[in-house]
C-alpha cells in the first residue's frame, strides 16, 4: 500500500478471518500510525514499514519469501483499495481447493471488471492477470524465478504471468468470481467527436512513464510469444495516454515523461525513475 486513506481499512479488515496472517507491506515515506494502531491488538496482522517505497515488484517478492519462511503454500495479494464480499472470498477459495491439477498453475485470478452469468468455477486459461485478487502458488513461485524488479511498477504481473507460462505453467481465472477495483481516477469527459460525456480512466505523468518503459520492456522480450496479448496492452496504454493529452493539464510534462520513458528503455534505465 502506498498513503493508504483510512476509509481502506475496511478493506484490509474483511480479509482477517480468511487467512491465517495477513502481510501488510506500507512504501510509504512516512509510518502510518492509525494504520498500525489499528492493527496492533490483531496478531494475524503483520505490519511491515521502511520508510521507502521500494515497488511492488520488489514487496512481491519479499512477501513471497515470508510465506515461503513460514511454511505457506499460496498468498493471496491484494492492493489497498481491493475488496472482495464474503461469499466471493469463500467461493473462491473453495474453487482453487477443488481444482484438478492446481500444481500446475502458477496464479489464480478473479473478474475485476464486471460481475458476469457464469458458474463461480467456470475458469479460463489466460495469459494475464492482475496482481490484486490473484493467488500465488509459492512451489511454481520458487521454480519461475519471482517478479521482475527492474520493472517497480506496472507490468509486474504482465511480466510474471508470460515468464510462468514459458515455463510450462497456466495462469487460470475464474470470470463468475468478482472482486471490487479500481485503477487510476475516473471522470466524466465530453467526447472531442461526439460530445458525448465518457467516464475516463486517468493516470498522472509518473504513472504513465512507468506504463510506457515497462510496456516497451515486456514487449521487447515476449512479443514473439504474446503478440496479440501485448497488441492489446498497446491499445489500452495508447487510449491511456490519448485520455491524459487531450483532456487534462500538464501536457508538456506528460510528453517529457513520456520521452524519458522511451530513453530509458533505450538505456535500460530499470527500477525506481531517477
Amino acid at each position: 500500500m502506498f498513503d493508504p486513506e483510512r476509509k481502506f481499512l475496511d478493506n484490509i479488515l474483511s480479509l482477517r478471518s480468511k487467512a491465517d496472517k495477513l502481510f501488510l507491506v506500507d512504501n510509504s515515506s512516512s509510518r502510518n500510525e492509525w494504520l498500525s494502531d489499528a492493527l496492533a491488538a490483531d496478531r494475524r496482522f503483520v505490519y511491515l514499514f521502511e520508510g521507502s517505497n521500494k515497488g511492488i515488484a520488489i514487496r512481491l517478492n519479499e512477501l513471497c519469501q515470508l510465506a515461503l519462511t513460514e511454511g505457506y503454500q499460496y498468498l493471496l495479494t491484494m492492493d489497498q483499495d481491493s475488496r472482495f464480499d464474503e461469499e466471493s472470498i469463500d467461493q473462491y477459495i473453495r474453487c482453487i481447493e477443488n481444482f484438478m491439477g492446481k500444481e500446475e498453475v502458477s496464479m489464480f485470478g478473479i473478474n475485476h471488471e464486471m460481475a458476469v452469468a457464469l458458474p463461480s468455477c467456470a475458469f479460463q486459461i489466460v495469459n494475464s492477470i492482475i496482481t490484486s485478487g490473484s493467488i500465488i502458488n509459492l512451489s511454481a513461485y520458487k521454480k519461475i524465478g519471482g517478479f521482475d524488479e527492474n520493472l517497480f511498477i506496472d507490468f509486474v504481473d504482465t511480466e510474471y504471468c508470460f515468464r510462468s507460462i514459458q515455463k510450462g505453467y497456466q495462469i487460470v481465472k475464474f470470470p463468475g468470481i468478482f472482486m471490487h477495483h479500481s485503477l487510476g481516477k475516473i471522470a466524466a469527459q465530453r467526447s472531442i467527436k461526439n460530445l458525448k460525456k465518457t467516464n475516463r480512466s486517468f493516470h498522472s505523468s509518473l504513472r504513465l512513464y512507468y506504463m510506457l518503459r515497462n510496456f516497451l520492456y515486456v514487449n521487447a522480450r515476449y512479443k514473439s510469444d504474446f503478440k496479440e496479448e501485448l497488441a492489446r496492452n498497446r491499445k489500452d496504454l495508447f487510449h491511456r495516454i490519448k485520455n491524459k493529452l487531450i483532456y487534462k493539464s500538464h501536457r508538456i510534462e506528460t510528453l517529457r515523461y513520456l520521452l524519458k520513458a522511451w530513453r530509458d528503455f533505450k538505456n535500460n534505465n530499470l527500477g525506481k525513475i531517477n
